[in-house]
């Protein structure tokens, strides 16, 4: 989409909205839950998050691992 010359960063614009409702941040809150429930995540792990779109799960694993 252009405006006069300009264009519209269609991405941008979803994306800043995307983790801030209430159903996503539940969502993704429960699945982090999980994750640290059912893995035995330690200070020393390297993790590769493959995919991580807006990194709203890795920022709620981060600080169990060493680095992602």
């Amino acid at each position: 989409m252009e405006t006069e010359g300009k264009r519209t960063d269609l991405f941008a614009i979803r994306s800043s909205e995307y983790d801030h409702t209430d159903y996503r941040i539940n969502y993704i809150d429960e699945m982090a839950h999980t994750i640290l429930e059912h893995m035995p995540l330690d200070n020393r792990m390297t993790l590769l998050d493959f995919g991580a779109g807006t990194g709203l799960l890795t920022e709620l694993i981060s600080s169990h691992v060493r680095k992602i």
